[in-house]
């Protein structure tokens, strides 16, 4: 079964990771993607040591991390500070929606 993990508050990522994590375990062969929008973008404004870690730990995991360019143009961050890891996608809505849509279990953390 496909997972995404929707997260749009700073204090929830520690969760989404733990959560991924601990699916992936499980659940080997499955897709993963987690959706960052809203007020979650402003973790990539001053990434910390340990924000990208997790980011490139789950990117060698095999799960996808979108970002909504809506939500990081209304934060004043550029696409070409990111991290190689993270995908830009225009609208995080419109992305969960379509997921969810293909069949995706949608998980907010």
């Amino acid at each position: 079964m496909n997972l995404l993990l929707h997260v749009s508050q700073v204090e929830r990522w520690i969760v989404a990771v733990g959560n991924t994590k601990n699916y992936l375990k499980e659940e080997k062969t499955s897709r993963v993607e987690i959706v960052l929008n809203s007020e979650a973008v402003s973790l990539f404004k001053q990434p910390t040591h340990d924000f990208l870690e997790d980011l490139i730990e789950l990117y060698y995991l095999g799960v996808e991390i979108l970002v909504c360019r809506n939500s990081l143009m209304s934060l004043n961050i550029t696409e070409s500070t990111l991290p190689k890891e993270v995908t830009v996608v225009p609208a995080g809505i419109f992305e969960i929606v379509a997921k969810q849509a293909d069949g995706f279990a949608y998980v907010k953390p």
